[in-house]
């Protein structure tokens, strides 16, 4: 072989070479992105079922004060009294701080893709603040000062999740990084599990207990009002059906088939559900990340993916 085509050869090897690596790193950066939109979907549907807890736990406190008045001359009426922590099974202060732990999993998401990217892989002035601000308040046990409901070691997991938004030189390599925060990300994700499953069946207890007392007024509202008692029946459906399907039972009837379109492997499945299987989604898409197997981290965050969006689906499709 001629020494230009020794050359040419060598020429065609590393530009081969080359575009293998190329193609390798778009795959991993992509992957990244679609894992860092997951965390996202998923915090987004959460929170929106944490406040939605919260909404119950008011309308009850609300409907409560509405029999008192109706029930006794000497109740006073309180249109605009305000909803209180004592009784609601997720207080203005706890969702703050589940907002929080949110906010650890979804910087985190985003620094694992800055990792990826090529170039400068801090994240903006405005994420490192936050980080900062996150992990200051976890180091200093800010977040169960805030609420006492969160167990000490989630406010470690906090902490290290946030440091590596914040020493993000430290975390070069994305293999380390996702097998340095598996545990704490566990942890964060199974006391969310928890509190899903707890705030679910509150809600059911709150659910229940308003639409027995409903029924109790509507009664007795037949007896005095007759045909016209009607239109109350009517209000007080739509009133529960507004609440629907954020407890432990599932779906509701009222609540058609297109909901499960998103992923039929769910299909029956109670918000509840869908939003664990979510979060269950996130660990084994970071695991994948942590093991750094091409084909299982693109199954996982395809997973991770599915299940945010199935989750959000259903959301949507409960909205009035």
């Amino acid at each position: 072989m001629s020494s230009r085509q020794t050359l040419l050869s060598i020429v065609f090897f590393m530009g081969a070479v080359a575009l293998c690596g190329c193609s390798g790193l778009t795959q991993m950066q992509d992957s990244l992105t679609k894992f860092d939109d997951g965390a996202h979907a998923v915090a987004i549907a959460q929170m929106r079922f944490f406040d939605n807890v919260h909404r119950i736990g008011c309308e009850q406190q609300f409907y409560q004060r509405a029999r008192d008045f109706a029930s006794s001359a000497g109740a006073p009426l309180e249109l605009g009294a305000r909803c209180t922590a004592a009784g609601n099974p997720i207080s203005s202060a706890r969702l703050r701080t589940r907002q929080q732990l949110f906010d650890a999993i979804t910087l985190y998401a985003d620094q694992l893709q800055a990792l990826g990217a090529p170039g400068d892989q801090a994240l903006t002035d405005h994420l490192q603040s936050a980080a900062t601000d996150l992990n200051q308040l976890a180091t200093d046990r800010g977040l169960i000062t805030a609420t006492d409901t969160l167990p000490g070691n989630v406010e470690t997991a906090v902490a290290a999740l946030t440091r590596v938004v914040i020493d993000h030189r430290r975390y070069t390599d994305i293999k380390a990084a996702a097998q340095s925060q598996q545990a704490n990300l566990a942890l964060v994700v199974a006391t969310l599990k928890r509190e899903n499953v707890t705030s679910a069946i509150a809600i059911d207890s709150a659910i229940g207990t308003m639409r027995g007392a409903m029924t109790e007024a509507l009664l007795a509202g037949r007896e005095r009002e007759r045909e016209a008692v009607a239109v109350d029946v009517v209000l007080a459906r739509a009133h529960l059906q507004a609440m629907q399907a954020y407890g432990q039972s599932g779906i509701d009837e009222s609540v058609d088939d297109s909901v499960d379109a998103a992923s039929p492997a769910l299909a029956g499945a109670g918000q509840v559900a869908r939003l664990n299987l979510a979060l269950d989604g996130l660990v084994s898409a970071n695991d994948a990340l942590a093991r750094a197997d091409s084909g299982g981290v693109r199954a996982a965050v395809a997973d991770l993916v599915a299940r945010a969006r199935a989750a959000q689906a259903f959301k949507t499709a409960l909205t009035p």
